[in-house]
């Protein structure tokens, strides 16, 4: 079998779009994302005037394979220099982050003391343990310093279920260009693990996200999905919980409704077009 590569594709690459009224964008992908999932948003910005910077963040991408050995400390590296690049040419720079890349965002503003005119935030991922059951959500968080004790590797598409054509159009957005029908490809896919660790930084950086989003001191833009199971609304619901913001819910769209085949770019441009006047 030919080696596999996800996220081969040019469209998965960071993208730059010079603008002509001064004002910046950042673009912060989500997990396991890619600036492919921030296109959208990326063009909509750039109609407005704005210089767009959507970029790949450390371990992601065609780097994937190299994710157990980067963490919060360099994903939060990356969103700093690409702010710092952006203020040569602007003078005024919004930070949009889209589900773990919100919770990046955050622990970059905190780290390095970055002064955006605004943030946006869309389906803001926070809590590792929001999306699973009952017993996850309570127990986990007492497992946890087993985990990082013995760091056991796991294999993260195992409950994929390749008879269900959600499951794989859900896929193919990783694994582009793969015949996700070949049980060649297929085994190979359920057989791909991650470390612990690797969700032991997701946790760490969703912890400090929301710890910091209690703290911030300009405008917040939140955009969340009613049907969104990635990210649920009463997680969302949890995490802006005493704090002054603008919140915006999404009705019967779920966690992908900002990509380029989601079918809502007028309700999206609608949207930050009202955000950002």
């Amino acid at each position: 079998m030919a080696e596999v590569q996800p996220f081969a594709d040019e469209r998965h690459r960071p993208f730059h779009f010079e603008g002509s009224n001064r004002r910046g964008a950042l673009l912060v992908h989500g997990f396991p994302g890619t600036p492919a999932e921030m296109r959208m948003i990326g063009q909509i910005l750039h109609e407005m005037g704005y210089t767009v910077n959507g970029i790949l963040l450390p371990g992601f991408g065609s780097e994937i394979n190299q994710l157990p050995e980067v963490g919060k400390d360099e994903w939060t590296r990356e969103v700093e220099q690409a702010y710092t690049l952006l203020q040569s040419t602007c003078d005024d720079i919004i930070i949009v982050g889209y589900s773990f890349g919100a919770a990046v965002s955050l622990g970059a503003i905190s780290r390095f003391d970055l002064k955006p005119s605004k943030i946006i935030l869309i389906a803001p991922f926070w809590n590792v343990f929001g999306a699973y059951n009952i017993f996850i959500r309570i127990f986990g968080p007492l497992i946890w310093p087993i985990g990082r004790l013995f760091n056991p590797k796991m294999k993260v598409f195992e409950s994929v279920d390749f008879h269900k054509e959600s499951d794989i159009t859900e896929l193919s957005k990783t694994f582009e260009g793969l015949d996700l029908r070949d049980p060649v490809i297929q085994k190979f896919i359920k057989g791909i693990t991650i470390p612990f660790s690797v969700l032991d930084e997701l946790y760490k950086i969703g912890r400090d996200g929301k710890k910091f989003l209690r703290k911030v001191s300009f405008p917040v833009t939140i955009l969340q999905g009613t049907k969104d199971v990635v990210v649920p609304p009463s997680s969302t619901a949890q995490l802006i919980q005493g704090v002054n913001l603008d919140y915006i819910e999404l009705r019967g769209l779920d966690h992908h409704f900002i990509e380029q085949d989601s079918g809502h770019r007028e309700l999206v441009q609608s949207h930050f077009s009202a955000i950002l006047g």
